[in-house]
């Protein structure tokens, strides 16, 4: 009844004029068609004021069902991204070490070349190609999710951070609250959370770690003994430490690998 009176009622004629009540009452009215709750409210415009007064009510109700709750932790995650974030653009862009200059440009020719894969140290072409496998990871997780404060695209941070890591990534997150609902139908959450794209992001990513750790190393394929395998990894791992404290490229992607890594934590989005 409260809702026939607010919307009104239709003319002798037939003709149906809603009467549109404002503010808070639209807001409410706007909510409730947009839940289904009453079919009397499909007349209620919902124009954009009311649309984001609707939002802010769908939270305080989510607040109140103890579903969603913005309160301190959620805003220390925010500012604690964000400096995160500018701290590693700084270290990234002023303090990584470049011992030799002009050294990253060519170490990132030899990675992209096959026939160099040989002269690469295999832990930094591993992290260096994980650094591919971590966004689409993240985009799994991030794609079916609705955020709620904002509208602002996943997608171009998504990609951008294919190329550029937490650089890119780690804004959005920071701007961006998620709710309990998703969306899974959206093509890009149907692509990333497919089993055949699970399944090749699976492999990819094993087969790299075994390469880092030497698996595929001519003398443990062809059954080297056990001290000349670990002789083999610890050259791996010293090369690459040699490689992070000299070079810019290494130094920054392997703290970008770790970052990402962080990021892909529930409590950080």
């Amino acid at each position: 009844m409260l809702a026939m009176a607010a919307i009104g009622v239709g003319s002798p004629a037939g003709a149906f004029v809603p009467h549109l009540p404002s503010g808070l009452t639209q807001a409410r009215h706007c909510l409730a068609r947009r839940n289904g709750d009453s079919p009397l409210l499909r007349g209620v415009s919902c124009r954009a004021p009311y649309q984001r007064q609707a939002a802010k009510l769908k939270m305080q109700e989510m607040d109140r069902d103890g579903t969603f709750q913005r309160d301190e932790s959620d805003n220390v995650r925010r500012y604690g991204l964000l400096i995160a974030w500018a701290c590693f653009m700084s270290y990234g862009i002023f303090f990584a070490p470049e011992v030799t200059e002009g050294a990253s440009k060519q170490i990132l020719l030899d990675v992209l070349d096959p026939s160099k894969l040989q002269t690469i140290n295999p832990i930094f072409f591993a992290v260096f190609n994980l650094l591919g496998v971590w966004p689409a990871v993240m985009a799994s997780l991030l794609f079916p999710l609705k955020p709620i404060s904002q509208k602002l695209p996943a997608s171009p941070f998504i990609f951008g951070s294919f190329a550029l890591g937490a650089f890119a990534l780690t804004p959005y997150l920071a701007l961006t609250s998620y709710g309990p609902e998703t969306d899974k139908d959206s093509m890009f959450s149907r692509f990333f959370q497919n089993k055949i794209t699970s399944a090749c992001l699976l492999i990819f990513t094993v087969g790299l770690y075994s390469y880092g750790a030497g698996f595929f190393a001519p003398n443990i394929l062809n059954g080297g003994s056990d001290y000349s395998i670990d002789v083999l990894v610890y050259s791996y791992f010293k090369g690459f430490i040699e490689l992070f404290r000299s070079i810019k490229l290494v130094n920054v992607s392997s703290c970008d690998f770790i970052f990402l890594w962080l990021l892909s934590s529930k409590p950080l989005f």
